[in-house]
């Protein structure tokens, strides 16, 4: 099975908590492979703030029913922690809306 249709059923029958995992019923996974992934969202009124835009300091403003595509790539894998290069666009139009790295701690 492909890596990305596997990740696909893994996001739709995970056990969702109260916690932000929620939204990752969402996702659709298009392109899974080592060291790379590639996505796609559409922003529901769940994944907004009050004023109707998702959080954070974003290029471009991402409102309710925009559609969006992730790319995030490994930039370094450690012992203990993996460095994450990451893009958020625009899914019509490819107009980058955020860029961003992340640190996260490998369990």
């Amino acid at each position: 099975m492909p890596k990305a249709q596997w990740l696909n059923q893994y996001l739709k029958s995970a056990p969702v908590r109260n916690g932000f995992d929620k939204v990752l019923r969402n996702v659709n996974i298009l392109q899974a492979d080592q060291g790379s992934c590639v996505a796609t969202v559409k922003v529901t009124k769940g994944d907004v703030n009050p004023l109707g835009a998702l959080h954070g300091g974003y290029m471009k403003g991402v409102k309710v029913d925009d559609e969006v595509k992730l790319i995030s790539k490994l930039i370094k894998a450690g012992k203990s922690f993996a460095f994450l290069d990451i893009e958020l666009r625009n899914l019509k139009t490819d107009q980058l809306l955020v860029k961003a790295e992340q640190t996260k701690f490998k369990v």
